[in-house]
């Protein structure tokens, strides 16, 4: 992806058509409005689902652009096994700096769960979302995480392996093997503790340690997200 590295990178999920992609919204409002970027300029676009497009603006309308596509290149979802199930946290800006991270670093899947210890701080969708494709476009990533909210743990994906990440965990995070054929649920524990009752409902489950300091809750999302693209740069 090193074509990359000196130029923006935009978002569309509409699928070329004839050669043609089609970007309207806050997309065409910062291409046009913003950086003024007229007919003739290459510019590049993911679809948030492994491909990148290389382009020519074609034509500049009111309310949407054409780009003639020159170039698609496509990328394998690297942990598209692995879901990062991170707790709501008390601060709005503090769970979305998790997010935004964690996308920077390769996480494409996310569940954010409401702990039992916790005051029921609701979770702002649309803020959710930029935050995500913001993060995408700023690391030039070819994937668009998707995510999902539960009440508790108890809802978590059947059939996946369940890794507690934890200050006093029997085994250190370096031990951890992300086996091709197995779903991992890498769940980061609730500012407050986990009750016992959620600890129930997950078993059974392992437990690693990231670190032996105690980690705030998002410092430990990014701790797990870097590791886990370690693995996968050590694959490559």
């Amino acid at each position: 992806m090193d074509y990359l590295s000196n130029t923006s990178l935009f978002y569309s999920a509409a699928e070329p058509t004839s050669g043609f992609l089609t970007i309207s919204g806050e997309e065409y409002h910062h291409i046009v409005q913003v950086l003024r970027l007229k007919r003739g300029s290459i510019i590049n676009i993911t679809d948030g689902v492994g491909s990148i497009y290389s382009g020519e603006i074609h034509k500049i309308g009111n309310r949407s652009l054409e780009v003639s596509i020159t170039r698609r290149e496509y990328y394998e979802e690297l942990l598209k096994n692995v879901t990062l199930v991170i707790p709501v946290l008390k601060s709005h800006d503090r769970l979305e700096f998790a997010l935004e991270k964690c996308t920077e670093l390769g996480i494409t899947r996310f569940t954010i769960y409401y702990p039992l210890n916790s005051l029921k701080t609701k979770i702002r969708i649309d803020r959710v979302s930029r935050v995500l494709i913001a993060a995408m476009k700023q690391s030039l990533r070819p994937y668009l995480p998707g995510y999902s909210i539960i009440g508790s743990l108890s809802e978590l994906e059947k059939g996946s392996h369940n890794i507690i990440l934890d200050q006093k965990g029997e085994r250190v995070i370096g031990d951890f093997i992300c086996e091709n054929e197995n779903r991992y649920n890498l769940i980061i524990g609730p500012e407050y503790g986990f009750d016992e009752k959620e600890l129930s409902e997950i078993s059974p489950f392992r437990t690693y340690r990231l670190n032996p300091a105690r980690l705030r809750t998002e410092t430990a999302a990014v701790s797990a997200a870097a590791f886990l693209n370690s693995l996968v740069q050590n694959v490559d």
